[in-house]
């Protein structure tokens, strides 16, 4: 039984994830670049797993496939329309075989989950707030959220109010 991450995972996210970094596009490869860079190896490792488990099923179903396998292992390319062509093979594939398809959206999930976990170190919020209730905030540069600063005011007490 697929566990409710890995029956969230789709065919596009397992394709994007082998191979969003060998898009012929430049944005492609930008946006892979930011987040390889706090990627661990254990990481890309996985990402070549993955791409070496979908072109081992992929294996021998068309020449176009070999040709693009060849084009992925040599030149460290492939185009939206080679992309598209892997997707719908592969599509094939996971409908007709379930335990391959659990595999495959296993080490996708692992993988989702790691780039996650990688886009969120070092992003920090703290909120300190000092004796009297006047307020920061510090936010890490990675955080786009606003600064709030202000006095908090409780007039509400519970029990026994303080002692002035």
């Amino acid at each position: 039984m697929l566990d409710p991450v890995s029956a969230a995972v789709t065919v596009e996210m397992i394709v994007s994830l082998a191979f969003q970094g060998f898009l012929n596009s430049e944005a492609g490869k930008a946006s892979v670049g930011k987040v390889a860079e706090k990627l661990t190896e254990a990481t890309l490792e996985k990402v070549g797993q993955l791409r070496k488990l979908i072109f081992e099923r992929l294996r021998g179903k068309s020449p176009e496939l070999q040709q693009i396998e060849a084009k992925v292992e040599q030149a460290g390319q492939i185009t939206p329309e080679q992309l598209e062509e892997v997707k719908a093979y592969l599509h094939v594939e996971m409908n007709n075989d379930k335990q391959f398809a659990a595999e495959v959206k296993q080490l996708a999930a692992q993988i989702q989950q790691e780039i996650n976990i990688a886009q969120m170190q070092g992003q920090q919020n703290n909120q300190i707030v000092y004796p009297g209730g006047h307020g920061q905030q510090f936010n890490n540069e990675n955080i786009k959220a606003p600064v709030q600063q202000g006095t908090i005011t409780n007039h509400h007490y519970y029990g026994n109010p303080p002692q002035s």
